[in-house]
């Protein structure tokens, strides 16, 4: 009898084992899907969390003011002082504005501005105004033809001068506005080498004569040299200059007092709205765990 009820009994007990398999693999399914729609559901809190928590950061460009570009831009040139001085008279006095008006008004295109003391316009300027200064002073006004001084030092010093600022003041004809001038800045700058040593060479010759005269030509041709220099500078180093002017951009709240305000108000609402599905969803990795 004994035997008879174990047999009974074994049959009874084969069909739990495959029964026990295919419960399995559906309960580590369903703790997956669990742990992904968890994981989901953190993931979405958390956007939406540092959205509402970080303040508004806007790129606010604010413009120079005539000043502050004149300060940008004679920054980059060896004499600061001539610079500053030169373009602020021109900007602000009454009577040198109509020059600059003039200046910004040969362009009738997208890059003219109108007339207004912007940035574009005074970088723009600064070539012209350099250019008019040296045709001034390479008429050596006020200086009699000095007699005691060689034909060829004469002949240096203003023939060949003045046929170099002929070709600057092409240039500055033909730059009708500033793209045109930025395109061509390597060719306008090439001149503005040829004169630094045209003027350092006239520079040579006067001291070496030696004569009164000679000496107000050279202070003249000194000043010539520096206006060159500046202006040279400027053109080398115009994309310095817009970087100095308009590649900075101004932000409403600095960068420390960002990150901080947003790691402070991010760890105390984690810990509220998500501390729960983070512990449900660490309690269903250690349940997949116990099952493999």
């Amino acid at each position: 009898m004994n035997s008879i009820k174990s047999n009974l009994l074994q049959p009874q007990s084969s069909p739990d084992f495959p029964k026990n398999n295919t419960q399995k693999p559906c309960i580590l399914s369903l703790i997956v899907l669990l742990t992904l729609v968890v994981a989901g559901i953190l993931t979405v809190t958390t956007v939406i969390i540092i959205r509402e928590s970080s303040p508004s950061i806007s790129y606010t460009f604010v413009a120079p003011t005539p000043s502050q570009t004149i300060r940008a831009v004679c920054s980059f040139t060896p004499y600061k002082q001539l610079c500053r001085y030169t373009l602020s008279s021109s900007i602000f006095d009454n009577k040198s504005h109509e020059n600059f008006a003039k200046t910004i008004n040969k362009s009738d295109d997208l890059y003219k501005y109108n007339t207004r003391v912007s940035p574009r316009n005074i970088v723009f300027h600064s070539f012209q105004l350099g250019v008019s200064h040296l045709t001034n002073l390479s008429l050596f006004r006020n200086i009699s033809k000095p007699s005691n001084i060689p034909e060829s030092v004469l002949r240096e010093c203003q023939v060949l001068l003045k046929k170099e600022i002929s070709g600057l003041n092409d240039s500055a004809a033909s730059a009708e506005n500033l793209y045109s001038l930025r395109l061509n800045v390597e060719k306008y700058v090439e001149q503005f080498n040829k004169m630094v040593k045209l003027e350092q060479a006239c520079l040579g010759r006067l001291e070496e004569s030696g004569s009164m005269v000679s000496d107000k030509m050279r202070l003249r041709v000194q000043k010539m040299r520096r206006y060159t220099r500046n202006t040279r500078a400027i053109l080398l180093n115009m994309d310095s200059i817009f970087d100095e002017l308009c590649g900075r951009p101004s932000f409403d709240v600095d960068h420390y007092s960002y990150y901080s305000y947003y790691f402070q108000g991010l760890s105390y609402e984690y810990m509220v709205v998500c501390v729960s599905q983070y512990t449900f969803l660490i309690l269903l990795l250690i349940l997949m765990l116990k099952l493999y």
